[in-house]
Order: C-alpha cells, then sequence, then structure tokens
C-alpha cells in the first residue's frame, strides 16, 4: 500500500506518542508544532518498515521516525526498534532494495551476519541503539544528521589514521538521499557498563575514595591521548586551527549570557538556601573568570575535532580498558555545531564535572575529594600530553587559567539545566561554583 496512506490514517497516533516518548528532545511542544517533511520507500507491504522525518515549526528541528504496521488487524503502526523489524529493513537495505533513497556504506558482510538475535536499549537517550546478534550496535539517529556525523566520521579516522583503538570499530553506515546518516554500526564490546554506573555501584563511604582516584587518573590520561589522535588527523574536517578572536569572543559571549541566567535565579531563589546567594555574591569575580579564554589565543592553543559531550556515561568499563563512545556531541547542538572544531578543554571539563557529581551523590558532597580529583584530572592530563607533546609544559599556565574559564561555563550550563529539569539537584553545581572560586581567591 502507499506509505502516506498509512501515515494519514495514523497520523494522530504517531505525532502523540512521539512527544510523549521519552527520548523526544522538544519537550513542551505540543502536537500542532511538528509537521511531515518526508516518507520512504513510496509503498511498503505487510509489517515493512519505512522511514517518517517531521520537523518542528518552532525551531525548524528534523526528527526520524522508523515505523511499520503492526501485526493485528488493527491497521495501526509501531516503532520498529520496539517492534524488532528494523532488521528487516536493514537487511533490505544492504541488499540495495531501495535504491540510491537509502544506502549501505561499510562491511555488509559482518553486519548481516548479525541480523538474528536482536535487543534494543533503553529508550531515554535522543538517539535509539540496539544489538544484533551478540556481535554490532545499531544506532538510529532521531534527529537530523548529515552524512558528516561525528559519531560515525570521528571513530572511523581514529581507526583508519591512528593507533588509537580504546573506542568501538565502525562497521558502516545507512545513508537517506545521500545526505543523512540514519543508521551507524559498530562493533560490540563486552562491557560492565559505563563508568558512571560501574562507579555508581562500588563507591559508597570514604573508603573508595582509591578507586575513584584510580579511575580519574586512568581515564584523564586516555583523555589526553584521544585528543592528541583527534589533533594528528589531517582533511579540512579535522586539521587543527589556531583560535582567532573571533572564536574567544564567542566562547566569552556564551559564558556571559550563562553566567547572567545563573545570577538571575540565584537572586531570585535566595531566600530557599544560603548556596544561591553566595554564589551571586561571586558575580564580579566569576565575570572576571571569563576573561581566561583570552588564554587560547594568548598561548597559541588550537582548535580542533573533540568529543563534544564528555562524561562518565560516555565511556564504557571493558576487560580490555575504557572504550569511548557517542562521538555526537551534546543532543540540543546543531548538526554544524556537532562538526565544529572546538577546545579539547571542554572535554576535560565535562570529565572533572562528572567526578564532582559523583562526590556529590556517593560521598555526601565531600567537596575536599571532589578537588582531590579534579587535580589528579588535571596534572594527569598535563603529565601525559607534555609526554606527546613536550611543547605543551611551556604553555601550562595558559593551560590551567583557560581550563579554569571551562569548568566554571560547564557548572553555570549545568546550574540551569538543573533549574528546569532537576531543582532537587541544583545545589551541586551551585556549591562547586562556591568551592572552586574560593579555592583560587
Amino acid at each position: 500500500m502507499k506509505t502516506q496512506d498509512l501515515i494519514d490514517r495514523n497520523y494522530d497516533q504517531i505525532i502523540n506518542k512521539t512527544v510523549n516518548e521519552r527520548w523526544y528532545p522538544l519537550k513542551g511542544q505540543n502536537m500542532s508544532q511538528l509537521r511531515q517533511i518526508g516518507a520512504y520507500p513510496e509503498e511498503v507491504n505487510g509489517e515493512e518498515c519505512f522511514i517518517l522525518q517531521l520537523e518542528s515549526t518552532e525551531n525548524g528541528m528534523k526528527i526520524n521516525l522508523v515505523l511499520n504496521r503492526e501485526s493485528d488487524e488493527s491497521g495501526s503502526v509501531i516503532d520498529s526498534i520496539k517492534s524488532g523489524r528494523i532488521l528487516n529493513f536493514i537487511g533490505e537495505v544492504i541488499g540495495g532494495k531501495f535504491g540510491n533513497d537509502l544506502l549501505f556504506k561499510g562491511k555488509g558482510d559482518e553486519i548481516l551476519k548479525s541480523i538474528g538475535r536482536y535487543r534494543a536499549f533503553n529508550g531515554n537517550q535522543s538517539n535509539s541503539s540496539f544489538i544484533m546478534g551478540n556481535s554490532v550496535i545499531g544506532k538510529f539517529f532521531r534527529t537530523f544528521s548529515d552524512i558528516h556525523n561525528p559519531d560515525f566520521i570521528i571513530p572511523l579516522n581514529l581507526w583508519k589514521y591512528t593507533s588509537f583503538r580504546n573506542t568501538p570499530e565502525p562497521l558502516g553506515i545507512v545513508t537517506l538521499r545521500e545526505n543523512q546518516c540514519l543508521i551507524a554500526f559498530t562493533r560490540f564490546v563486552e562491557n560492565q557498563g559505563d563508568y558512571w554506573s560501574y562507579l555508581n555501584e562500588r563507591v559508597n563511604s570514604p573508603g573508595d575514595r582509591d578507586l575513584m582516584r584510580k579511575t580519574a587518573e586512568e581515564l584523564s590520561g586516555l583523555t589526553a591521548k584521544l585528543h592528541f589522535s583527534l589533533y594528528s588527523l589531517n582533511g579540512e574536517e579535522f586539521s587543527p586551527e589556531l583560535f582567532s578572536p573571533s572564536d574567544v569572543f564567542s566562547l566569552r559571549n556564551s559564558y556571559s549570557q550563562y553566567l547572567e541566567k545563573v545570577c538571575k535565579v540565584c537572586e531570585k531563589e535566595g531566600n530557599r538556601a544560603e548556596f544561591f546567594n553566595k554564589v551571586y555574591e561571586k558575580k564580579d569575580m566569576l565575570d572576571r573568570i571569563g576573561d581566561n579564554f583570552m588564554n587560547l589565543e594568548r598561548g597559541n592553543f588550537m582548535k580542533q575535532r573533540i568529543h563534544g559531550d564528555y562524561h562518565l556515561g560516555q565511556i564504557l568499563k571493558t576487560e580490555n580498558g575504557p572504550q569511548i563512545i557517542d562521538f555526537e556531541g551534546e543532543p540540543l547542538r546543531t548538526v554544524e555545531e556537532k562538526s565544529s572544531k572546538q577546545s579539547p578543554l571542554k572535554d576535560l571539563a565535562g570529565l572533572i564535572r562528572s567526578f564532582d557529581y559523583l562526590c556529590q551523590r556517593r560521598l555526601n558532597g565531600d567537596v575536599h575529594e571532589s578537588s582531590n580529583l579534579a587535580e589528579i584530572i588535571i596534572s594527569t592530563y598535563e603529565q601525559t600530553m607534555t609526554l606527546l607533546e613536550p611543547e605543551f609544559k611551556d604553555k601550562s599556565g595558559e593551560f590551567r587559567d583557560a581550563l579554569t574559564a571551562f569548568i566554571i561555563e560547564k557548572a553555570l550550563y549545568e546550574t540551569m539545566y538543573e533549574y528546569g529539569n532537576r531543582p532537587d539537584w541544583i545545589q551541586i553545581p551551585l556549591q562547586f561554583i562556591n568551592t572552586f572560586t574560593t579555592k583560587i581567591e
């Protein structure tokens, strides 16, 4: 039958389910703010899958759905990742059924061998992942991503042109109309979960600090090696570039906007808790910290490809060492932002903040241990980078000053996120800001 007929018959049901999914990135928008912009292929039979593309009339964000008709006689449709029918769809794409509309590039034989056993992962993320035959991970991109999707392109180039192997091997992609990455495949790596879950399960008292410190050192050294490997890549998409005055201005401006929002929150909520007042009283000092971004230009630091959304949840614990996943950047960033060259210090700040959250949750907000872990991460990163690039040691002062600005900016961003989504957690970034700035006063 015509795909459009099936969509028209179920459109309200599809849209209603979509806006209520936990992965849906446009919380607060209603059904009327989504419109259809495409459907592929034009015809489907039985329970065959089809791609439905939607667009937000509010901000232009594009949403991808993969759906199929249910097996009963209701005529309704279901998400194909939940139903498992996406396996049939993948086989058809690799076999060339859809021509140039839907193309596969990569190691098709390996993926076809894995089609059999199937399990979809938790659907809370902005994209939907599934495991095939305990050997391949597939990721369906719920939001628009062009064929230069960093979640595929970065690991591909690391595996192809460097010796860095602490990320799962990329196996292929499915493209839509040769301009959009729809599904990416990587080799499955047996693991004990991500480091956030791993440490949360094992850190229960101050006696577990050694595990946290050892992990912080290991992951910081790995982060330096990742950044050095990315720095070594060539080509327009990857070649490092010096920070320009406009780059620094943009970073400073973004920092100022976050600071202004946080100060308004602290002023408004000052009667609720003292930590709001303490941060508000430091607004002038916090503003001056934003000037530290100028050290990027002063120290001749380079902007390059980075992870972009780096934290403990993006690193898997395996028998063969940590494996870094999800290079696509922050979910709500634009396609251009996700593929842009940035400072590696952004990733390092994300790792430091992730360990602070862990201290707050598992060590009753032990600010002293949080500071210790931050220093372990920073010093290990410096030492590793100096071994890889001896000239790095001459930039230590500028490096630490600039990193301070990235760390505070990350905490300011977290404050606004917690204020809007998890207000009971807002003390975590605010208490960090107060403690961190007290130490450097």
